[in-house]
């Protein structure tokens, strides 16, 4: 059961327990049970990308920073150069220049049981040079995104294509870097005021 609970996200919990009776003829009870978890975690940190042999500022943010005495912030096991904590769900913290990797972030205090699920992503600065997009047409640009973990850059294209209620399409296609993975957002359309699918490219 502990090792269940210590699985589980910050959050309430509602469930039951039955109880039966192992003689008078399977009698049987349900008992209704409610778990709220409320430990110290982190949840996100932002940027979550950083460059390598770049020192950087992040914010973390979590539930319950203020339960224990924070003592370090660390990036894997690199501490941060500074840090301050700004309330009960956000600390900000000096990245040291990291090699490329994943670096999980953790907090260090005067209890050890931190949950953590922010990672830090250390890249290599990307290498672009000046070149025309070459999305499809027809199509009339109006928007850029760009994904600094996967180095992808993204065009929003306003379309003829209608959803079938007259409303006007907006897509996202990813372009000009290969190996791009998995980007697919959603706008909204001004004119039916309907979330739209965009397609995905790889």
């Amino acid at each position: 059961m502990q090792a269940a609970v210590d699985g589980m996200s910050n959050g309430t919990y509602i469930g039951s327990i039955r109880l039966q009776h192992s003689t008078v003829g399977g009698l049987q009870l349900d008992v209704p049970v409610t778990l709220r978890i409320n430990r110290t975690q982190v949840n996100h940190v932002s940027p979550y990308v950083a460059y390598t042999g770049t020192p950087s500022d992040v914010i973390i943010r979590g539930d319950e920073f203020s339960q224990i005495t924070i003592q370090g912030v660390s990036f894997g096991s690199t501490p941060a150069q500074s840090f301050t904590v700004d309330s009960a769900t956000q600390i900000r913290a000096r990245v040291p220049a990291l090699p490329a990797g994943r670096y999980p972030v953790n907090l260090q205090g005067n209890f050890p049981d931190v949950r953590r699920f922010a990672e830090l992503v250390v890249v290599a600065p990307p290498a672009f040079t000046a070149a025309t997009l070459p999305y499809a047409t027809p199509g009339i640009p109006h928007a850029l995104r760009y994904d600094a973990e996967r180095a992808a850059v993204a065009v929003s294209l306003w379309t003829a294509t209608t959803d079938g209620d007259g409303s006007l399409c907006s897509r996202w296609q990813c372009v000009a870097v290969p190996g791009v993975q998995d980007v697919d957002e959603s706008l909204r359309s001004g004119a039916g005021r309907r979330w739209h699918r965009v397609d995905r490219w790889s």
